[in-house]
C-alpha cells in the first residue's frame, strides 16, 4: 500500500526555534513529516497558525506528488490569555487532526481521516508567544486514530511560526 509517511534520510525536522522561521515538522510513527505545497493548492499555502476568540489553530499540508496523495494535518486548542505552558489539544473546528486524500493515479483509494485518540495524552506547549513580533513557538505531542483503529503517533512536533494577521 502507498505511504504519505514515508521520507528520506536527509529530511530533519526543523530545529526548536522562537525567531519567526515558520517552520514546523514532527515525527509520525517515527517518520519525519515535514510540510510541502507545490502551489496546487493555493488555499493551502501552510503551514499556517490562526487565532481566534482564544482559540488557537495549527495546520499544515504537505503534498506528495509521488504517491499521488495530499496529507492534511490540523491542531487546536483554547488559550484565551495567550499564556505560554502546556494545553490540551482539543480540534473543535477542525475535527480530523490528520487527512489524506489521494488524487492522480491513486484517486480509486478512500481518503484516511484521523481524530484525536483520546487513549493518549494529547497536548501542545508553548513556549514562545510574542505577539509584537506576531511570533508563536512550541512543541506537541498525540496520538490519532481512524474509523478501523488505526493509530498514528505524533512525535516531537515542533513549531516557530508567524501569526496570521
Amino acid at each position: 500500500m502507498f505511504s504519505c509517511d514515508k521520507r528520506t534520510e536527509n529530511q530533519s525536522l526543523p530545529l526548536p526555534t522562537c525567531e519567526g522561521k515558520h517552520e514546523l515538522g514532527f515525527f509520525v510513527n517515527h517518520d519525519p513529516w515535514i510540510p510541502k505545497d507545490t502551489e496546487m493548492y493555493k488555499e493551502h499555502q501552510l503551514p499556517k497558525v490562526k487565532i481566534d476568540d482564544g482559540l488557537i489553530r495549527i495546520s499544515a499540508t504537505r503534498i506528495d506528488e509521488k504517491n499521488h496523495c495530499r496529507n492534511w494535518f490540523c491542531v487546536e486548542t483554547f488559550n484565551p490569555q495567550l499564556n505560554e505552558g502546556k494545553f490540551e489539544i482539543i480540534n473543535s473546528t477542525c475535527k480530523a487532526v490528520y487527512q489524506t486524500y489521494y488524487y492522480g493515479e491513486n484517486k480509486d483509494m478512500s481518503s484516511e481521516i484521523y481524530s484525536l485518540n483520546s487513549a493518549h495524552q494529547n497536548l501542545i506547549e508553548f513556549n514562545c508567544i510574542d505577539t509584537i513580533n506576531n511570533i508563536i513557538a512550541g512543541k506537541f505531542s498525540f496520538s490519532a486514530i481512524d474509523e478501523f483503529g488505526k493509530v498514528l503517533t505524533f512525535e516531537s512536533g515542533r513549531f516557530d511560526l508567524l501569526l496570521e494577521e
